[in-house]
Order: structure tokens, then sequence, then C-alpha cells
């Protein structure tokens, strides 16, 4: 499976283009400039500072390449076409990340955000990039599937499932300073969950940052039935097996994701405070995978089930 990669830097001192319609540009002193987004997104970005903005061409240089990373993820979104890798070297992880907010902000009602994804949470993974920490994406209306339920694949271009820990707020969490403690608290409860992966981006000389403008090749998300208290479970040692068309394919437990499923939790919220932005109340937070994924086509049916947060299961269709 591809890795997953951001190492924060900063962004655009200056609004970088006109506000599109619904949304407003919004000075902070010291802070670079946020976007206030539509109603049907709730999220406010933030673009922050850089070295770009004291050098004009090469601020249009960075214009353009995010302008080609926003139509690669147009060209693959939902279209099963896996796109190719960027060609940009100089293509940092902030501007990987303004590409996946852009393209955020063109999703239309009934579209909306519904929660998190952190990826890159086990070792091997980081170690397949030399890199040190997770990165995230979003979580759609669209791709949100109940347990059981017949999940259309025919959109992705080389879907994977991942068996996960989902967490429900039932409070804000906004770094920076957030504790496991603090996730603990903010948790109104948990569901086993499936996740979706498409690798949409294929070919040589794939970048993080391609994966990263990929929304973190986030495919969907299968929700479990049953809403369990934290507090009634010690996460590290949850076990989960997952079967494949009723075949043994991994077993796993929660250690296999930064130690504790909760650590990814703490990570995220404080790595959004770097964008000036949050976890809200009522998001569904996936953690990272417990077992390696499996690769799926339509007709397969795969269900993991864990020791005591109960089972969750999905068949795939066209």
């Amino acid at each position: 499976m591809i890795a997953l990669i951001i190492l924060y830097r900063r962004n655009q001192a200056t609004a970088p283009e006109p506000a599109p319609a619904g949304v407003k540009w919004r000075r902070k002193p010291g802070r670079g400039y946020a976007m206030t987004h539509p109603p049907n997104l709730g999220v406010e970005i933030a673009m922050k500072p850089t070295t770009y903005d004291v050098n004009p061409e090469m601020a249009e240089r960075q214009g353009g390449r995010i302008r080609i990373g926003v139509e690669s993820v147009r060209r693959s979104f939902r279209t099963g076409i896996a796109a190719q890798p960027l060609e940009y070297n100089t293509f940092t992880e902030a501007d990987a990340y303004n590409v996946q907010y852009k393209f955020l902000r063109e999703l239309q009602p009934p579209e909306t955000i519904t929660g998190h994804k952190v990826a890159l949470t086990t070792k091997a993974a980081r170690e397949h990039l030399g890199v040190h920490e997770p990165c995230y994406g979003h979580i759609l209306s669209s791709c949100v599937y109940a347990n059981d339920a017949d999940v259309p694949i025919a959109s992705l271009a080389a879907p994977h499932i991942e068996a996960e820990t989902a967490f429900v707020l039932g409070h804000n969490l906004r770094g920076p300073g957030v504790t496991p403690v603090d996730v603990m608290r903010a948790t109104l409860g948990i569901l086993p969950a499936l996740e979706l992966v498409d690798l949409k981006v294929q070919g040589d000389g794939i970048q993080a940052t391609d994966v990263i403008i990929h929304n973190a090749l986030h495919g969907g998300l299968v929700d479990g039935s049953r809403l369990i208290a934290l507090d009634s479970l010690d996460l590290q040692y949850e076990g989960v097996t997952v079967e494949y068309n009723g075949e043994l394919h991994g077993t796993g437990t929660g250690f296999e994701v930064m130690g504790n499923p909760i650590n990814p939790i703490v990570w995220l919220a404080n790595k959004l405070a770097e964008y000036d932005d949050y976890l809200r109340a009522g998001e569904t937070i996936i953690s990272g995978s417990m077992v390696t994924p499996v690769e799926i086509k339509p007709g397969d049916y795969v269900k993991a089930t864990y020791s005591r947060m109960g089972s969750v299961g999905a068949r795939f269709v066209a």
C-alpha cells in the first residue's frame, strides 16, 4: 500500500485567488488568511505565510502547481481512472494540502464533510516513504455506508479495505495541546469500521504529495451498528480478525495503530491547529488500519470481527 506523509510548512500570506461564491477571505494578523466556507462544509481553512509571498514569480509558479493539482484530483475523483504522479519536485506538503482543501471547497450540497481519516499510522507504512508522522484526509457524506451494505466500487481505481476504529465525537477538540485524556473526554463512543482506500495515484515517481492531494486516498467508510463507550475498552489490546470471502485474511490489535488508536486522534487534533482548523462535535474520525489492507473487486465480501466491539461487514458491487 502507498504510504502517506505530511511535513508542515507555511503557505501564502496573501489571499491567493478571488474567493468563490459563498466564501470569504478573512485576514488573521501575522498568520496569513483564513477561508470561511459555505454552510455545507462548515470548515475554515488557513492559508499561512511562506517565502513564496516575497517572490511574485515564484508565487505565480506555485499558483500554477495548485491549479494543476486540482485538475488531477477532478479527473480521478469518482471516475475509476487513476491519476499520474505530479511532475513538480518542488511541490510541498503545504501545496498538497492546499490542493486537497481547494477541491473540497468545490463540493456542492448535499455533499458534506462528515469527519476525518488519519493515514500512515503504522511504522511499516512510515518507513516505506522514510517519514516520521501521519497525514490526514476528509470523509465525505456520499461515501459513508451502513453495516452489511452493498457498497459500489465501480468509481474507484484500485479499491482496498482496512479494518479500523471509528471515533464519534461528542465535543469539539481544538489543538494545540490536545492529550489522550482530552480525546477520551471528547469521544461520545467508538464503532468498528471498514475504510475503503482507493489507490488512485499510479505510476513511477509517486510521492507523498500525490497521495495527500487525493484526500489521503480515502474512498469510503462502512460503519458498524453499535456505538460503544470508550471507557469500557482498552483499545491498545482490542483485537480484530478480517475475513475475505469467508477465508481468514489477517489479524491485528490496536497496538498496530501508533501504539493505541487514540494516539492518531491526538496527532490529528494538534496538527489541524497548524491550519487553524479543529475537530467538531458529531464528526467521525477513523484512526488507521489494524490489519494489512486487502484488495477487493465486485462480488467480494469482507467482514471484520473485533474482540469486544462487535463486527462490521460489506459486500462490494459494481
